[in-house]
Parts: C-alpha cells; structure tokens; sequence
C-alpha cells in the first residue's frame, strides 16, 4: 500500500484510489500517458471498463463502410454480353424487312473485397464469416451481403464477395426490340453492360465486434476496399446498305461482318473500336 510513485498505461485507461479496494479518492491515468503520482498515495488500480474490454480480442461480426461523399466510380469501359450478326442482297420492302435478334446473353461477375489492417482487437481465430454492409446505390452487390474471410499475407485480412449477374432472361425485352433492318445490307446487334470501379485504400469504417463475456463494441478503423460492378444492360446495333459490287462478294461481306461480332464478343473497353470495324467492311 501507499508505494506507487510512477505509472505508465500501457493498453488503455486505469484508474487508481488512494484507498484499497477501490475506495477513496480517483485518480485516471490515460492509455500510453507516463506520469508521475503523488509518492505513496495510491493503494489500489484497474483498468477502467470501457477501454479495457477493448484488450480482449473478439469476433469480427459485421464491417461497415461509411459514405463519406469520396467515393469516386471510375469507368473502365463497356463489356459486351451478347452480340448477332446478319445481312441480306434481297431487296425487301418495309413491311417484310428481316429481323437481327439477340438470342442469348452472358453474365457478369461483380465483386467487392475489404481488407482489413492487422488489429489487436479482433481474434481471426474465431471470425469465420463477416457481413459487409453499406448504403451505396452505386455498388452492383447491393447494400448488404455475406462475406467469407480469408487470410492474406501482409498482416491483413481479406473478406471477398463476388455474385455473377445474368442478363440472359427475356432479352428483347431487357436490351430492345429485335432489330427490323432494310435490304440489301448488313446488321450487328450488341447487348452492352458498362463497367465500374472503385478502389480506395483508407475508406472509413466501423468494425461491429461480438465478444463473449463482454458487451459489443464499434470500432471506428479504415479499411482498403475494391468494387467492380455494372449499369444495366442496352441495346445497340450497327447497319449499313450494301452495294451491287459488296453483294457479288456476299460470301466475303457476310465474313467480315460476322468476324466483327465474333471478334468482339468478349470485348470491354471503347465500342467506338467496334464500330470503326465495323465500317471498315463497307468502305473497301
């Protein structure tokens, strides 16, 4: 008793009474405050309870990102789903023009990922799924999903969602009308989806913790986070009339055409690309 002259709080806040047993005057030192005490005043100490809770490692439950109006979707391009291709050297008259539709679609993958900075306050022993929830209209994965938690090297860990979104019901109606289109000539129709991405490397967020023996707790953090996601899906086509001398070469025209849409099946980025080769099967 009465021998304490210095104190250094190592891990949170400490309260220290003149008396044992908790009695007597309070007396708070602050967590990584090194001070010096009245000589052998102080009989008694503990950490104060709010902070101390915070020593004992928990279970990650749920991480919150925090719309702080600095997220900034950066556009890399549009992806194509779906695409057909057709022409005729038949001259039609309107009401029997031929039609170009869009048959089938693919779907898309939109994914996030969180990573989360090395912390003393969570046990990844015991944190086996972790919920990720976020107010954003902007993200494809909407505002809550279930994330699975991986551990990545670095002193980080990783939670990962990723959902495939399909675009392969009803297409006429999703991405257009099917294509009517005068003869002779030749058509492409596309169905387009445009592409988005957020990176950032210090988002706000709040960890949710569960912790046995001891009330929940937020922890407010700063996490990296990836998005990738999707606008929804239209419709776009390509026409062009075909002269007498392209219809003697229908064969190589049709292969130039169709070569468009197969070469561009999969492509993401500017469809101004596609057009231009597109037009380069005319101008020849």
């Amino acid at each position: 008793n009465d021998e304490v002259s210095s104190v250094h709080a190592v891990k949170g806040d400490w309260e220290l009474y003149t008396d044992s047993n908790f009695e007597g005057d309070r007396y708070v030192v602050h967590e990584g405050a090194q001070t010096n005490v009245p000589n052998d005043r102080f009989s008694s100490a503990r950490p104060v309870c709010e902070y101390y809770r915070r020593v004992e490692k928990c279970k990650l439950d749920r991480v919150e990102i925090i719309d702080d109006g600095a997220f900034d979707p950066i556009f890399q391009g549009t992806q194509v789903i779906g695409s057909n291709c057709g022409g005729s050297c038949y001259t039609s008259v309107a009401s029997n023009s031929p039609m170009l539709e869009l048959s089938h679609t693919s779907s898309v993958e939109e994914s996030t990922s969180v990573e989360v900075s090395e912390t003393d306050e969570v046990n990844w022993g015991v944190t086996t799924g972790v919920a990720v929830s976020s107010e954003y209209e902007i993200f494809g994965v909407g505002g809550s999903v279930e994330f699975s938690v991986e551990v990545s090297a670095g002193g980080s860990h990783s939670v990962t969602h990723s959902e495939s979104t399909s675009y392969s019901t009803g297409q006429s109606t999703t991405l257009g009308k099917a294509l009517p289109y005068a003869t002779p000539g030749g058509a492409l129709v596309f169905g387009l989806v445009k592409k988005y991405k957020i990176s950032r490397d210090k988002s706000p967020a709040k960890l949710h913790m569960k912790c046995i023996n001891k009330d929940d707790y937020v922890a407010d953090t700063t996490v990296k986070m990836t998005s990738v996601f999707y606008q929804s899906a239209e419709f776009w086509s390509l026409y062009d009339t075909l002269t007498r001398d392209q219809c003697a070469r229908k064969d190589e025209m049709h292969d130039c055409v169709c070569g468009v849409k197969d070469r561009y099946s999969n492509h993401i980025g500017d469809k101004g690309e596609i057009k231009r080769a597109f037009d380069a099967c005319f101008n020849y």
